[in-house]
């Protein structure tokens, strides 16, 4: 790192993760490409399956929890949700 000028925040260094707001076909496969993953935006959970077909598996798809939760899906794991987003009851 190098030092900050006055008045300025000192970024770290190293890579940052990549991802865009991807909610069609072409933008996923576009985002499997040229970025490290997708976040689609108000998708139901059953579109999350095809999301990560059209992204790849080695690439990072974030899947907003609390929005499906109330729409009444659960998921089996919070990091699962790309695979295995269920209609279920919603928890408070």
């Amino acid at each position: 790192m190098t030092a900050p000028s006055p008045g300025r925040l000192q970024a770290p260094d190293g890579r940052y993760t990549r991802i865009v707001g991807a909610n069609g076909p072409r933008m996923l496969v576009l985002a499997g490409r040229a970025t490290d993953g997708a976040m689609p935006a108000m998708q139901p959970p059953a579109s999350t399956l095809e999301a990560r077909r059209l992204l790849g598996g080695d690439k990072l798809l974030v899947v907003l929890i609390g929005a499906s939760a109330a729409r009444g899906y659960t998921t089996r794991s919070p990091t699962s949700c790309a695979s295995t987003c269920t209609p279920g009851p919603t928890t408070s």
